[in-house]
């Protein structure tokens, strides 16, 4: 009987993250406002409205290094780096992120996951989340 009583706590006791909303999706890419544990007290600064032209310019502006290379920039040498998104995927990912912070509850992350293929590396996948706490834009790449 105990063992009974331990199962129903241990079944209606797990506490489940709620379901993503969905954005956009199709065989690439997704768009999704996912619950954020780490939206601690009254939680991030959202909803926030992001002008598209504004969330481009951000988009455009990140710039990646190749792994091999970050190595070489804290001896001292020369970093190439190279933007982060294409031109198209700024175009298409700059609305559906500022969708996605329109519509985000405090207690949402934006998150975002691309494939590209690309001929001489194969599949590459880019994902990452991005937040508003009062006036900064946090934006975690992956």
């Amino acid at each position: 009987m105990w063992g009974l009583v331990a199962l129903s706590v241990f079944v209606t006791g797990c506490v489940t993250e709620p379901a993503p909303i969905v954005i956009y999706e199709d065989k690439r890419d997704s768009i999704w406002l996912k619950f954020d544990p780490e939206a601690t007290g009254a939680g991030h600064s959202h909803p926030v409205a992001l002008p598209v032209e504004r969330m481009e310019k951000i988009l455009g502006g990140i710039l990646v290094a190749d792994r091999s290379q970050i190595i070489g920039t804290i001896k001292g040498d020369e970093t190439d780096w190279t933007p982060a998104f294409t031109p198209t995927q700024v175009k298409t990912l700059a609305p559906l992120l500022s969708e996605a912070l329109r519509k985000a509850s405090p207690k949402d992350m934006a998150t975002f996951y691309l494939i590209i293929m690309d001929h001489e590396r194969g599949r590459l996948v880019t994902s990452g989340g991005l937040f508003v706490r009062g006036r900064y834009l946090y934006f975690i790449l992956a």
